[in-house]
């Protein structure tokens, strides 16, 4: 069984090597073969480790999930709780909470899932939120949104606003892809001012709204 630690070590280990990339990257310079062999050699140690490193077992198990091959989706429920955030983990979690919802889950898979998006309350959103809360409208027990109910009385009004979303969609999908659609909007107007058009806004950053993903700020 793969622990949320080791998960996090390969996590911690990919991220060096992306920032490794990064420095060697801002040192590179055409009068300096060494420079560019640096660069060079941190971009091939981060390629041949990715696969190994950003998700365990690799690609191999990570798409075995959609085989309902058990050892893969214990994998996966560890992987979601662990939570890990590297290069293209946001697209590995959002995928998880896609497909988990059409695979056999024990009562315990379920309990180590619901943990995992009560964790969802307590961080700014990021492209996955939206499959979790779609996947929490099929799988998401009684107990699990009395849980999320109770978020309501926190004193962080971010977290409210993310328990509000996510309550949203217990009684309806589409009723919370239209909340998400607004929510985007007034932050893009809190951010631009309230004269500002959201699409021209977008358009001007070369930006396209789709109704999924984004963050609560921008950086």
């Amino acid at each position: 069984m793969v622990s949320s630690k080791h998960i996090l070590r390969n996590s911690e280990q990919l991220n060096r090597l992306s920032e490794r990339i990064h420095v060697a990257s801002r040192g590179r310079r055409a009068s300096d073969p060494a420079s560019l062999d640096r660069h060079l050699e941190a971009c091939r140690e981060f390629h041949e480790r990715f696969d190994s490193l950003m998700y365990p077992g690799g690609c191999a198990v990570f798409n075995r999930v959609r085989q309902h091959d058990p050892h893969a989706l214990e994998t996966a429920v560890t992987f979601l709780l662990a939570d890990p955030i590297h290069f293209r983990s946001g697209y590995l979690k959002e995928y998880l909470w896609r497909w988990l919802v059409h695979c056999p889950l024990s009562d315990l898979a379920r309990s180590r899932l619901e943990r995992a998006a009560i964790g969802y309350l307590d961080r700014p959103i990021k492209r996955e939120f939206a499959a979790m809360c779609r996947a929490m409208h099929r799988i998401g027990r009684e107990a699990f949104w009395m849980r999320v109910s109770h978020a309501l009385l926190s004193v962080d009004v971010l977290k409210v606003r993310r328990a509000e979303l996510l309550l949203i969609h217990k009684g309806s999908l589409f009723a919370g892809a239209v909340a998400r659609r607004d929510m985007w909007i007034r932050l893009l107007k809190e951010r631009c001012g309230s004269t500002t058009e959201p699409s021209l806004w977008l358009s001007e950053r070369r930006w396209r709204y789709n109704g999924r993903n984004g963050t609560e700020s921008s950086t």
